[in-house]
C-alpha cells in the first residue's frame, strides 16, 4: 500500500440489544420464561432457552468502556487527522420499549461526542412492540413503526446517510442504509427480514441522484439482515426472505449507469463477525458472496455489548469492526480498504461476557498483524 494514502475510518457497530431491567416490560419478559420452565416439555424448555438466549441483557460496562476506546482511536496519530464515521446497524433495544431506547440513546450520544459523523438503521427487536411479537396485537405491531420514527430512524424507506470526497478528486464515498425489518407477528419472531421492490428502486433512484458518469465513487449500503447470510443459511428464520432479489438489483445498473450499486454491505444481526477473522480475501472477486455479484463483498459484525448467555461467542463476545479506507492519486479506479476487529476478550471466570476494555484483535496465527486488507475496483 505504499502508494495508498489514508482518509477515512468507519467504526461499524451493531446489536447492542440494550435492556433497561428495571421496566415492566422486562419484568414481563422474565416472567414469559420462567412459566415455560415450569412446563414438563421438551418444547417448552427449548422456547425458554431460545427467549433467554435472544432477550439477554446488556453488559452496563461495555458502552463507557467503547466511548473510551473511541477517544483513543481517533487521537491516533495517523487517523486523528482524518475523518472518522460511526455506523450502527441496527438492534439498538431488545424490546422496543421507550426505557430501553432512551438508554440506548445515552450510549450512543456518549459514542457521537467521539465521533459525531454518524449513521444508523433499526433491527428486528426494535420493531418489538414491549414484548415478543408472537404475544402481541397486530395493531400494537403495527404502532411500533411510529415509536420508531419519534426516536429518529427511517421506516421502510432508504436513505444517504453520510458521503465525503475521496481525495484524489475524482470520486466519493456514499453510506447508505435500508430498512430490511418486517412489522409481522410470525416473520419477525422467526427474525427474518425483507426488502420490498418499491424501497429498492427507490433506493436505484436515491443512488442515481447522487451519481456522476465517469466519476470514481465508492458506494456502502448499510442494512441490518446481511444479504449474503455467514454460511450455512438458515432455512426458517433470521435471514433476509428476499435476499436473491436484493442481490439482483444490488449487482445491477442502475438506470442512469451506476454499477455496481453498492461495492460494500455491512449489517448485524448474527452476533458472528463474518469473514471470519483472519478470512478476508484480498479482492471482492474472491469473496464468493452469493447471492452478491463478483465485484461485490458482504461485511458483518457481532454484537456490541450484548451478554452471552450460552457462551455461543466463544473468544470475543463484544466485538466491532474498524475499516480504513485508502485511496490513490494515480489509480483512482481502485480503493484499498483495512478492516480490524476491536473486541473484548472472554475469560472462564466471566461467563458470557468481556474482561476489561475494547482493543485490537491479532489476525490469527499471528501476534503482530492486526489489519486485513481488500481493494475494490471502483
Amino acid at each position: 500500500m505504499d502508494d495508498f494514502k489514508p482518509f477515512l475510518q468507519i467504526v461499524h457497530i451493531s446489536d447492542l440489544h440494550v435492556i433497561d431491567p428495571i421496566s415492566i416490560d422486562a419484568a414481563a419478559v422474565r416472567g414469559w420464561i420462567r412459566r415455560l420452565r415450569r412446563i414438563p416439555t421438551g418444547i417448552a424448555g427449548w422456547s425458554a432457552d431460545w427467549i433467554s438466549d435472544g432477550t439477554a441483557p446488556h453488559d452496563p460496562l461495555a458502552g463507557t468502556l467503547f466511548a473510551e476506546f473511541l477517544t483513543v482511536l481517533t487521537s491516533d496519530p495517523i487517523w486523528a487527522a482524518h475523518k472518522t464515521w460511526l455506523v450502527d446497524t441496527g438492534d439498538l433495544t431488545t424490546l422496543g420499549d421507550d426505557n430501553s431506547f432512551n438508554l440506548g440513546r445515552n450510549y450512543v450520544e456518549e459514542f457521537r461526542r467521539v465521533c459525531p459523523a454518524f449513521g444508523s438503521t433499526y433491527g428486528n427487536h426494535d420493531a418489538w412492540p414491549r414484548k415478543l411479537p408472537l404475544f402481541a396485537a397486530s395493531a400494537a405491531i403495527k404502532g411500533q413503526t411510529q415509536v420508531l420514527s419519534a426516536h429518529g430512524f427511517a421506516v421502510a424507506s432508504p436513505k444517504q446517510s453520510l458521503s465525503m470526497e475521496i481525495p484524489h478528486g475524482a470520486g466519493q464515498v456514499q453510506l447508505y442504509f435500508a430498512d430490511s425489518v418486517i412489522h409481522d407477528r410470525w416473520r419477525n419472531t422467526l427474525a427474518l427480514g425483507e426488502v420490498p421492490r418499491s424501497q429498492l428502486d427507490a433506493l436505484q433512484s436515491l443512488v442515481d441522484k447522487h451519481f456522476l458518469p465517469g466519476r470514481h465513487d465508492f458506494r456502502i449500503l448499510a442494512i441490518h439482515h446481511p444479504v449474503h447470510y455467514p454460511p450455512p443459511r438458515p432455512s426458517q428464520q433470521m435471514v433476509l426472505r428476499n435476499d436473491q432479489k436484493v442481490a439482483e438489483v444490488l449487482d445491477t445498473t442502475s438506470p442512469a449507469g451506476a454499477y455496481p450499486l453498492v461495492h460494500l454491505v455491512l449489517s448485524g444481526h448474527t452476533h458472528y463477525l463474518y469473514p471470519s477473522h483472519g478470512k478476508l480475501p484480498l479482492q471482492p472477486h474472491l469473496c464468493n458472496h452469493l447471492p452478491l455479484g463478483r465485484s461485490q463483498c458482504q461485511l458483518v459484525v457481532g454484537t456490541l455489548m450484548q451478554l452471552d448467555r450460552d457462551e455461543k461467542r466463544h473468544s470475543w463476545p463484544h466485538q466491532c469492526q474498524i475499516l480504513r479506507l485508502y485511496y490513490s492519486m494515480a489509480e483512482p479506479s481502485v480503493l484499498s480498504v483495512e478492516r480490524l476487529l476491536v473486541a473484548r476478550q472472554a475469560g472462564e471466570d466471566y461467563r458470557g461476557t468481556g474482561i476489561g476494555p475494547y482493543k485490537f484483535v491479532p489476525v490469527p496465527p499471528s501476534h503482530e498483524q492486526f489489519t486485513e486488507e481488500i481493494t475494490f475496483p471502483v
